[in-house]
């Protein structure tokens, strides 16, 4: 993969003519090449994969005045996120893949790295942000302490609760999937409901959701009034599913 995008920066680097026929772009862990990313004009849709902060050659500035789709996912450097998905007037598809667990390692050795939670948090602060957003979609959320650590992810959480919400009355498709493999069963605390149920749930409850059509819940184990009162505060016709924590990780639980 690295050596197929540093023979594509080469290739376009010789032909820059070529930058303006790009309309997708995927990325993975080799430094964001932020001297090309403000000649792709044309880019729709973007899958970004970065375990660090490096910036790999130019100045970060707001790029891809007309993209509508993204996927991130990673560590990336401050201020990077905010000018690659907040630029364009047209995203209206955001898939975010929480790394906030292995960020801790990736800090160790670059303290500028920021986590996707950062971007989330200046979304909700700063009004206008993704004002045509229809479809979230928001993965490998962590319910427990980090693997290897006394961390607990609770503030990430809040965060992804105020976003979820700030977003609500605007949302056609939400999608969100509790991560088996970083679950660290510890007590009372091993229930993602204590989690998931005191941050999320409340606003999936809150019929605020007036535009929605599809909800999506992976890793969440609902009581049966949970999931009663979640369907009676969808729109009528919305499409609700959800899979269990077991049926994602059937050891979760076990010692």
């Amino acid at each position: 993969m690295l050596k197929r995008q540093m023979c594509y920066l080469v290739n376009v680097t010789h032909h820059p003519k070529y930058l303006n026929m790009v309309q997708h772009l995927g990325w993975e862990f080799a430094a964001a090449p932020w001297a090309v990313f403000p000649k792709m004009i044309n880019i729709q849709s973007i899958d970004i994969t970065m375990n660090g902060a490096f910036i790999g050659g130019g100045r970060i500035v707001p790029v891809f005045p007309n993209l509508r789709k993204a996927r991130l996912a990673g560590i990336f450097y401050p201020g990077s996120l905010e000018c690659m998905l907040l630029t364009s007037p047209f995203l209206t598809e955001l898939h975010l893949v929480d790394m906030a667990g292995e960020a801790g390692s990736v800090r160790a050795y670059d303290p500028n790295a920021r986590t996707i939670v950062h971007f989330v948090d200046v979304c909700v602060s700063t009004p206008g942000k993704l004002p045509h957003l229809k479809i979230l979609n928001i993965s490998r959320l962590v319910t427990e302490c980090y693997r290897n650590t006394t961390q607990h992810p609770g503030p990430e959480w809040e965060s992804w609760a105020r976003f979820i919400l700030h977003y609500a009355h605007q949302l056609e498709d939400l999608r969100m999937e509790l991560d088996p493999c970083h679950w660290r069963p510890l007590g009372q605390d091993a229930n993602p409901r204590s989690i998931f149920g005191r941050h999320v749930l409340p606003i999936l409850k809150s019929g605020k959701f007036v535009l929605l059509k599809h909800l999506n819940l992976k890793g969440v184990d609902l009581t049966a009034d949970d999931e009663a009162q979640l369907k009676r505060s969808l729109p009528l016709g919305a499409q609700f599913i959800w899979t269990s924590v077991t049926a994602l990780n059937p050891n979760f639980g076990r010692r």
